[in-house]
């Protein structure tokens, strides 16, 4: 059966490493040669559901498989509610943790990541701010109403007065954000060996995403610019 069609909550293909409360996510492979990579210089206590995955915060052990997917297991006995536990599952932490260390790459110092602004679950927004909190990324993954969003964009310009949006990839915000400026910049991660990697993705009227790598854009006084917004 492809892995895609296999249902099992208890297969759980994201953690994090660390402690139980780290941002540091880790993503295993279903394949057992790719599993192979992921353990060099890991050993099997390194792993915890993740306080900020939803989890439980108990250890996970990494089982490896030649006849079906790969997967960390909880430890019994098992008392754990966390209800996202696919390759997706850890995205929030990849793309705060992206942005974060794409900012300092930019010349940013004092960078500070929230996975849980006051009033949302995990998973829904992240918030990077910079420049002593003056400017923010607010990643908007979870889906909103456009007067939720409206409401929203208005309160964070009073604490933050350079504010940039990155949208998730099915987020129906960005269509009004396109409207409204002309553009929406979107976030996306995929699967890259035993990562996920972060893009950027670039949405103008009437014209399909274009993705490029967050590592290609470029951090300017007017916010974020990706390859696709210089050639525009």
């Amino acid at each position: 059966m492809p892995y895609a069609e296999e249902e099992d909550t208890r297969k759980v293909q994201t953690a994090v490493i660390g402690r139980a409360a780290s941002d540091r996510p880790v993503f295993l492979p279903y394949d057992h040669d790719d599993f192979d990579r992921f353990m060099r210089g890991r050993t099997r206590d390194d792993f915890y559901c993740g306080i900020l995955l939803g989890g439980c915060g108990k250890r996970l052990s990494p089982k490896r498989y030649t006849d079906k997917k790969c997967h960390f297991a909880h430890r019994p006995p098992v008392h754990c509610r966390r209800t996202e536990v696919g390759e997706d599952s850890a995205d929030h932490l990849y793309i705060g943790r992206a942005v974060a260390d794409w900012l300092g790459q930019q010349g940013q110092r004092a960078v500070h990541v929230v996975y849980k602004p006051e009033g949302h679950q995990v998973r829904e927004v992240v918030d990077v701010s910079y420049e002593a909190g003056r400017r923010l990324i607010r990643v908007q993954l979870a889906r909103r109403s456009k007067r939720e969003w409206e409401g929203a964009n208005a309160e964070l310009r009073v604490r933050h007065p350079e504010l940039d949006w990155l949208f998730g990839p099915d987020s129906l915000l960005a269509n009004w954000q396109v409207e409204r400026q002309g553009y929406a910049l979107r976030v996306q991660c995929r699967s890259l060996g035993t990562t996920r990697a972060v893009e950027i993705g670039t949405q103008f009227p009437d014209r399909p995403v274009e993705w490029t790598s967050l590592s290609e854009c470029t951090l300017t006084p007017e916010g974020i610019v990706t390859p696709n917004l210089l050639h525009t």
